[in-house]
């Protein structure tokens, strides 16, 4: 029963976010004409502005013959507020959805004990914030309730100059929530299917006593500065390979500074030609020599 109303409570958090975004996507339609009228009066103004042969002196007044000042105010006006910000969401139209998502949010906190790892303290320290308010009754979000787990795009709608919005902060829990406990951050006392990450891992007691045994089974050594000789062996290995690989590749050509790069292709000069004059009339080019695994230096060969 508990993983039923789990999966309801996410189902329920995902349609009220889809439904979101198909009216913020109205919501755009419904201005596009109007968006469009406005782009090719500016269009026409900025004709105007940039004409040379209108002095500077005569230039409003070619503009206001265009478009008196009155039904400029009046577009300016009607810009702003059909205006979308840069980083536009549909956050605000998940507000509709608010009481809707108020006659269950409520009683799954309350019906549902959680737990969570370090990463998610503080989201869970915000879930039994908003299970308090629910059981006081109080509208009001303290001003040091926990804020700094919603993400950027969320904050900005969470704090307002009044302060936290009550709807915002209390849409951005839930939402927040389901995603926890979709990654395993967020886990639910006597569920099966919403458990901590390390329930899938064998204990750390039968880690220890069959560590050698997995060690083996892969072939790997168990300490650790010995397997680290091992992959620095590796990747000298294959950094020689690209070596060889960038010496010879036609396509490749290799600067002055001993980086890589790809010959302009609207060049006319052949490959060839090209590392004859790089490499000083030899006909083979600069080869990069490894020396870190940010940094190349070169030799000539």
């Amino acid at each position: 029963m508990t993983d039923e109303v789990v999966d309801l409570f996410d189902e329920a958090i995902a349609t009220a976010h889809a439904r979101a975004r198909r009216r913020l996507i109205e919501k755009k339609l419904d201005t596009a004409t109007s968006q469009n009228e406005k782009v090719r009066l500016l269009a026409e103004l900025l004709e105007i502005v940039l004409d040379p042969t209108i002095p500077d002196a005569g230039l409003r007044q070619a503009i206001w013959q265009r478009e008196p000042p009155e039904t400029l105010a009046q577009i300016a006006a009607d810009a702003k507020r059909i205006a979308r910000p840069a980083d536009d969401n549909h956050y605000p139209q998940l507000d509709d959805s608010y009481s809707h998502v108020r006659t269950f949010a409520p009683a799954v906190l309350d019906t549902l004990s959680f737990s969570a790892s370090p990463a998610a303290r503080e989201l869970l320290d915000a879930v039994e914030l908003l299970r308090e308010l629910n059981r006081s009754g109080k509208r009001a979000v303290p001003a040091d309730a926990p804020v700094s787990f919603a993400p950027g795009s969320w904050r900005k709608v969470i704090l307002t100059d009044q302060g936290i919005d009550r709807h915002q902060w209390e849409l951005c829990v839930l939402s927040e929530l389901r995603l926890a406990l979709r990654s395993g951050d967020i886990w639910v006392a006597s569920s099966r299917r919403y458990q901590p990450i390390d329930s899938y891992l064998i204990s750390g007691r039968e880690w220890e006593d069959r560590r050698a045994e997995f060690a083996a089974d892969l072939q790997r050594p168990l300490d650790f500065q010995h397997r680290l000789l091992i992959l620095t062996g590796d990747v000298e290995v294959e950094v020689a390979a690209l070596d060889r690989a960038l010496r010879e590749d036609p396509h490749v050509e290799i600067d002055q500074h001993g980086q890589p790069r790809l010959p302009d292709p609207t060049s006319t000069t052949s490959p060839s030609r090209r590392r004859r004059r790089r490499s000083g009339g030899s006909s083979r080019p600069e080869s990069p020599t490894w020396t870190s695994p940010t940094c190349w230096s070169t030799s000539t060969t």
